[in-house]
């Protein structure tokens, strides 16, 4: 089963992680965001090398900053559990 097939353009993801807006610091607080899966072939995701393992997600003015790399992607299913 693909990644891009498990989940849909448009579902809601959220990413956390230590990371921060300004270069070389990482926050004192764990930051989150909310975004979106993106068609893998939208121009946003042209870094996307394995469509089957890989999957990409943003939203207008949102995004992972430096030091997010390796935080978890989680979305919450209907059950009101999370999926990491």
């Amino acid at each position: 089963n693909s990644t891009s097939s498990y989940l849909a353009k448009g579902t809601e993801v959220i990413s956390i992680g230590w990371g921060s807006h300004k270069a070389d610091e990482t926050s004192d607080e764990l930051q989150e965001v909310k975004l979106k899966v993106m068609n893998a072939s939208s121009y946003h995701c042209n870094h996307i090398q394995n469509h089957h393992t890989q999957l990409c997600a943003g939203d207008i003015g949102k995004g992972i900053s430096k030091g997010d790399s390796g935080g978890p992607l989680m979305i919450l299913r209907s059950s009101r559990q999370w999926e990491l």
